[in-house]
């Protein structure tokens, strides 16, 4: 489960049994749920063991109970178990993707030009996604910008010197024709000093689980696109894009490291499935 599909999550058991807990109680009680103590549950949020003390006696008070065993008795008798217990294995996800990222910064054959990220203001899910590419992308001390465009503007107003000493990802291209053609155009007149970063740095067209399959124009030879079949895929799409960027084979080895961690946690929730069946 990732951050966006999380967020659905969220927002389906945010009432237990009739009492309402915040995310961050979530969290906390998934981490009951699979014998974590206060310490390690600190650890794992970044937070103090005295606050994950005060949120525990938070969450007694709200499901009547007075001991973390009693948190449990709790949980274990709605049908929002396998859920929270699921919760737990992407809390250790993220933790570990974020902590690859980092590896990544501090490879010595890590560098990347600056980022643009272009995203249709009034598509929600383009929002979303692009805000996320920017929190994760910012990890590894890439600079990364966002452009949101709406429908009206021009590409003239867009499309600057900046663009093409920038790589530039572009959230549901289809909605962009109109910015290709002026790239073309203004490509072709052969006007801009630095031609050469023009074929040096990449355009990255990501296409989301509801956008058809794009096929860019032939004239645009510096670009890639990148398919996010399923939300459940952004932590894939953010080393894909890092390796269309930056070919290096160190971070090919992180990138298989997190894999293997995955692989690992995706079998730690088929379990809990059949342990709960």
């Amino acid at each position: 489960m990732n951050k966006i599909l999380n967020k659905h999550f969220l927002n389906s058991i945010e009432i237990i049994k009739g009492v309402k807990i915040t995310p961050r109680e979530i969290d906390i009680i998934a981490c009951l749920l699979n014998g974590r103590s206060p310490k390690t549950i600190a650890s794992l949020l970044k937070l103090s063991p005295r606050t994950i003390e005060t949120y525990i006696r938070n969450i007694m008070l709200k499901f009547d109970c007075n001991s973390r065993e009693g948190i449990i008795n709790f949980i274990e008798k709605t049908e929002k178990i396998l859920i929270l217990k699921q919760h737990y294995a992407f809390l250790l996800n993220e933790v570990s993707f974020q902590t690859k990222l980092k590896e990544i910064s501090k490879l010595p054959d890590f560098q990347c030009q600056p980022i643009q990220i272009f995203y249709n203001k009034e598509d929600k899910l383009d929002s979303f996604i692009a805000h996320e590419l920017e929190k994760f992308l910012k990890i590894t001390q890439i600079n990364v910008g966002l452009i949101s465009i709406k429908e009206g503007d021009q590409p003239k107003n867009i499309i600057n010197q900046k663009f093409f000493s920038h790589i530039n990802i572009i959230l549901s291209p289809q909605n962009f024709t109109q910015y290709f053609q002026f790239i073309i155009n203004y490509e072709d007149r052969n006007i801009h000093p630095h031609e050469t970063e023009i074929q040096k740095n990449p355009i990255i067209c990501l296409l989301n689980p509801e956008n058809k399959e794009f096929t860019l124009p032939d004239q645009i030879n510096h670009s890639h696109t990148i398919k996010l079949d399923t939300l459940e895929e952004i932590h894939k799409c953010i080393f894909e894009i890092l390796k269309k960027i930056n070919v290096s084979n160190s971070l090919e080895n992180i990138v298989n490291h997190f894999n293997e961690h995955l692989s690992l946690s995706q079998k730690f929730n088929e379990q809990q499935t059949i342990s709960l069946l």
